[in-house]
């Protein structure tokens, strides 16, 4: 029996609440965002090594690893609509890209390389 034929999760769905960030009140939401965005890059490398292990795994080894990766999507779904509700919407697992909108008075932009 072959294993799942997929290595990332599959694309998030967001609430895309269109919320428009003021400088002030992204500096004041960005520790909750950074922590949110590294909790969501965790579970998908938690994932990742799960569906490698469930891909090598004994036949009776396969349900309780398939058990841990429901579980693990779930938790990954559930830091995303708490990223989502800030107003942020995620475009990458991996690396942790996101985006906010930022309202007409933040005119400061974040130096190259920052995340």
């Amino acid at each position: 029996m072959p294993g799942p034929q997929f290595l990332t999760p599959e694309p998030v769905s967001t609430r895309r609440n269109a919320r428009r960030f003021t400088l002030e009140q992204a500096n004041k939401t960005l520790p909750l965002v950074k922590r949110v965005v590294a909790d969501i890059v965790r579970s998908h490398g938690d994932i990742t090594a799960l569906q490698g292990n469930l891909e090598t795994a004994k036949p009776a080894e396969q349900p309780a690893i398939q058990q841990k990766l429901t579980k693990s999507l779930e938790r990954l779904q559930d830091y995303v609509d708490e990223l989502s509700e800030i107003g942020c919407e995620l475009k990458d697992f991996r690396i942790g890209l996101m985006c906010a909108s930022a309202g007409s008075s933040a005119k400061k932009k974040l130096p190259s390389g920052t995340k």
